[in-house]
C-alpha cells in the first residue's frame, strides 16, 4: 500500500521492521512454519525494493536469503503448494536481477557491436 502512493521510504521501513519481528519471533520458535515464510516474504519485499532502486547486489542477497528459507522449509513441507510457488517466486526474482543486472546490460552491449 505504502508503495502504491509513493511513500517508498515508508514501506522500506515496514518491511525491515517485519523482518527483524519475524527472526526475532523466530529465535524463540525456529520450528514455526509460518514465521519462517513470513521472514522469507519480508525478504522479498525488500528484495524487490533494492531491485525497483537498481541495487542489484542487495537485491540478489535478499533474494538468495529468501529462496534459502524457502528450501529449507521444503524439506520439511515437500507437498505444500505455496511453498512450492514461493519457491517459484523465489526463482524468478533472482532471474529478474539477473536480467536488469549489469551483467545483462554488458552482454547487450555486445549485441550492438
Amino acid at each position: 500500500m505504502l508503495l502504491a502512493v509513493g511513500k517508498t521510504g515508508d514501506a522500506q521501513k515496514a518491511y525491515e521492521d517485519a523482518r527483524t519481528s519475524a527472526a526475532v519471533l523466530i529465535k524463540g520458535n525456529s520450528r514455526s512454519t509460518g514465521l519462517r515464510l513470513n521472514l522469507a516474504l519480508a525478504l522479498d519485499k525488500l528484495g524487490d525494493l533494492a531491485l525497483r532502486g537498481a541495487d542489484f547486489p542487495r537485491a540478489g542477497v535478499l533474494y538468495r536469503e529468501a529462496l534459502d528459507l524457502r528450501e529449507a522449509l521444503k524439506k520439511e513441507l515437500p507437498r505444500s503448494d505455496r511453498l512450492q510457488r514461493d519457491l517459484a517466486t523465489s526463482h524468478m526474482n533472482l532471474g529478474y536481477v539477473s536480467l536488469r543486472g549489469p551483467a545483462y546490460d554488458a552482454v547487450r552491449a555486445l549485441d550492438f557491436l
